[in-house]
C-alpha cells in the first residue's frame, strides 16, 4: 500500500490516470512486470495504456512495437487465449485509429488478425494449438469480441468463413444475449474468482463502452456493477480472498496478486497495484 499511486490519488489525481502512468513507468521499475513484458502474450494492453495516456496529452515516449506484436503473433498463430487480446485490438481500431500514434502499418496488422480471426468453434479451420472456447470467461470474450468486429466492420468480409461482418455481428450478438441473460439468472459458474473476474471484466468493458445497442451495453454495466460489488463484499484489507468457483495457486497463496486487487485499487484505491501487468485494470483505467 506505500507504493506512489495510493499517494497521488491522496493527492488528488484522477484514479484511472495515476494508474496508467503506474503502469507505463513501471515497466522500468517493477520486476514483476518487466517480467511480463518479456514473457507474457498480452503486452499490447501495456501500449494501450501508453497510447491512452498520449490520448490524455501526455507524453510517455514512443509507442514500443514488440509489445503489440507479441500478441499479435498469439492471435495469428491461433493459440489459446488469442481471445484475451482481442479487446485492446478493437479498442485501439475503435478509439486511436485516427490518430498519429499509430503507423497504417501496425493498423494494417490488428484490422487482418480482426478479420482473420476464428471467432467460435463452430467456424472451419483446424485448431492445432486447442484453444478453450467453451469455460465461462471464453464465451464471453468470443462472443463480444465477435460482436463488436461485425460491428466495426460490417461490410468487410471475414476470411475464416467468408461471412461478411453483418453476420458476424448477428452471430456474436445471439450467443451473447444468452450468455448475459445466463448470468442474470444463474449467477458464474466461476464465481468468486480472483483471476477469471478480471477476463470476464475485459468482455464486459469492449461492451459497456463500445457497443451500439443500448440494452447490451446496459446488460455490461449491469454485471460489471454486479461484479465490483462482489469483490467488494468479498474484500479483507484490499484483498480479493473468497473461496472460488476456479482459482489457480499464485493469486491463492499471496492474495496481493489476484487480478480482482489491481481492478479494485483502480476502482476505489484499496488493493495492491505492483503485481504486473493486468490488463482489465488497464482496460477499466481507459
Amino acid at each position: 500500500m506505500k507504493t506512489a499511486y495510493f499517494e497521488e490519488i491522496r493527492n488528488g489525481k484522477k484514479k484511472s490516470t495515476a494508474y496508467l502512468e503506474h503502469i507505463v513507468k513501471g515497466g522500468e521499475s517493477n520486476k514483476y512486470l518487466k517480467y511480463d513484458l518479456m514473457n507474457n502474450f498480452q503486452t499490447v494492453y501495456f501500449e494501450l495504456a501508453r497510447l491512452e495516456l498520449l490520448n490524455r496529452g501526455m507524453e510517455t515516449g514512443p509507442i514500443h512495437l514488440p509489445y503489440i506484436r507479441q500478441s499479435l503473433y498469439r492471435v495469428n498463430e491461433r493459440l489459446d487465449c488469442g481471445d484475451f487480446v482481442i479487446p485492446a485490438f478493437l479498442t485501439i481500431l475503435y478509439r486511436y485509429r485516427d490518430s498519429s500514434l499509430l503507423t497504417e502499418e501496425l493498423l494494417q496488422g490488428l484490422e487482418d488478425a480482426v478479420l482473420n480471426f476464428k471467432y467460435w468453434i463452430d467456424e472451419p479451420g483446424v485448431d492445432i494449438h486447442l484453444p478453450c472456447y467453451f469455460t465461462e470467461n471464453h464465451q464471453v470474450l468470443f462472443h463480444s469480441i465477435e460482436y463488436l468486429a461485425g460491428q466495426l466492420y460490417r461490410d468487410r468480409i471475414f476470411t475464416n468463413n467468408g461471412e461478411n461482418g453483418e453476420w458476424h455481428r448477428e452471430h456474436g450478438r445471439t450467443y451473447l444475449k444468452r450468455w448475459l441473460t445466463w448470468r442474470k439468472r444463474f449467477g458464474f459458474s466461476e464465481w468468486l474468482s480472483n483471476g477469471y473476474y478480471a477476463e470476464d471484466m475485459l468482455g464486459l468493458l469492449i461492451l459497456s463502452q463500445l457497443a451500439e445497442e443500448e440494452e447490451i451495453r446496459s446488460q455490461a454495466k449491469g454485471l460489471i456493477e454486479l461484479l465490483f460489488f462482489d469483490i467488494a463484499v468479498h474484500s479483507l484489507k484490499g484483498n480479493f480472498c473468497a473461496t472460488n468457483g476456479r482459482m489457480y495457486n499464485a493469486p491463492t497463496m499471496n492474495p496481493d496478486f489476484s487480478s480482482a486487487n489491481a481492478m479494485a485499487a483502480e476502482q476505489w484505491g484499496k488493493g495492491y497495484v505492483d503485481g504486473g501487468l493486468e490488463p482489465a485494470a488497464i482496460l477499466l483505467a481507459v
